[in-house]
């Protein structure tokens, strides 16, 4: 069984290695059929890098061919610091409801009380720990390709809400971008490929209206007319940033919280050298210093997914949406702090999909104060309906998303 084991695991090395070579092969024949500026220009970002002793190494990847203007598109969040915190407060004060509904509800329905126990688990982290990879656990889904549109905030929204779903409900799903690109304009303006857009305004569309399947409706790289979905199975609880005191700079240790508690969760970043768009990973550190007195009209802004962290290389794990041939299939380390990665940094809670066939009753409890959840007999929070559908084993299934107090954004 041993044998047969190691004879496993060195097929599994040797197909990835030759996986890897044949990427990096693929690279440098894109890269020798390159015009000869964009050859040029490459090959200055590496003697750039190497004069100035960074060790990470680049290629002539899908992003840097398209160029960092086209793939981009993350503008900052433009809200006040009262508003973000009254965001994160209303945000964490919904959640704690729905968790305590739930521990309460298990009291009186063994279905739920599995539940709760797996909810319990899926809450479980370490902050304090040296490394952490949300890999390692299953809770990524694959990177993504927006292509020559800016629309990284669309694809981070998405990104950090995979996540979660994978944490929370152990399912991998595939939710749509193209709704977003499509339908989330009425939050925040102008969002489109041209204009770019802002992650919290992504976040919040998800969470009051839910989101479709890529089935439903595939990605265009490009703008398209606003039909609302009708079939929504995404939903997600609440949302907020990762610091109530310091939304647009949080704390590593912020993050860390953040991570432990909600899974992956977006932030915003500068991209200023085209360098970062051929970063080909290897496991290396990407590292960027501006030019000191660098104008923001020269920087560009972009949304990822912090995904992890490795104290020792002094750097976060970052999941990109610039395809599986940037970085290490679309993962990669970026120093703390470099870019100003860490920035406004967003996390969102999914529903708990097992929970769907009570979700009347879970709908009229959430809208109770904290003390009275805490402390009334469900019999008297709930309506004698309501309270029936919470003890049956086999309710009526409703599918309706739970909802917050803002309406449907149509076109």
């Amino acid at each position: 069984m041993k044998t047969k084991r190691t004879i496993l695991f060195l097929s599994c090395s040797l197909l990835l290695f030759a996986g890897t070579s044949f990427a990096q092969q693929d690279l440098k024949l894109k890269e020798r059929a390159a015009p000869v500026q964009r050859q040029q220009e490459l090959n200055l970002l590496r003697n750039e890098v190497k004069t100035r002793g960074l060790d990470f190494t680049l290629s002539y990847t899908k992003a840097f061919e398209l160029g960092i203007r086209n793939i981009v598109g993350g503008n900052q969040p433009q809200i006040s610091l009262e508003q973000a915190n009254k965001i994160t407060r209303d945000g964490k004060t919904r959640l704690q409801k729905y968790r305590l509904s739930i521990e309460k509800a298990s009291a009186v329905n063994p279905a739920i009380r599995d539940i709760w126990k797996d909810y319990q688990v899926a809450m479980a982290c370490n902050t304090a720990g040296k490394t952490y990879d949300a890999r390692n656990q299953g809770w990524m889904t694959a990177a993504r390709n927006q292509g020559g549109c800016g629309s990284c905030w669309a694809f981070a929204a998405v990104s950090i809400l995979e996540a979660g779903y994978l944490r929370v409900n152990k399912t991998s799903i595939d939710a749509s971008e193209q709704e977003l690109l499509n339908c989330a304009w009425g939050y925040g303006r102008d969002m489109n490929c041209a204009k770019g857009g802002w992650l919290d305004k992504a976040v919040a569309y998800i969470a009051d209206n839910s989101v479709t399947a890529e089935t439903v409706l595939p990605y265009q790289t490009a703008d398209k007319t606003c039909v609302m979905p009708t079939n929504k199975p995404y939903g997600a609880i609440s949302w907020g940033f990762a610091s109530e005191t310091n939304p647009g700079t949080p704390s590593q240790a912020e993050i860390k919280q953040a991570i432990c508690e909600h899974g992956p969760v977006g932030t915003w970043m500068w991209v200023y050298s085209g360098a970062f768009s051929a970063y080909d990973g290897g496991g290396k550190v990407y590292s960027e210093t501006f030019p000191a007195n660098t104008p923001d009209s020269l920087k560009a802004g972009h949304f990822v997914t912090i995904c992890g962290w490795d104290d020792n290389k002094g750097a976060w794990l970052i999941k990109n949406s610039w395809g599986d041939d940037w970085g290490d299939n679309g993962f990669g380390w970026l120093k703390y702090g470099s870019n100003g990665v860490g920035s406004w940094v967003i996390w969102i809670e999914p529903e708990v999909e097992r929970l769907r066939p009570w979700k009347s009753w879970m709908n009229e409890l959430i809208k109770r104060p904290i003390q009275e959840i805490n402390t009334r007999p469900l019999d008297q929070l709930l309506k004698p309906e309501d309270l029936n559908n919470l003890k049956m084993e086999k309710p009526v299934l409703n599918t309706q998303p739970i909802r917050t107090n803002r309406a449907v954004i149509q076109q």
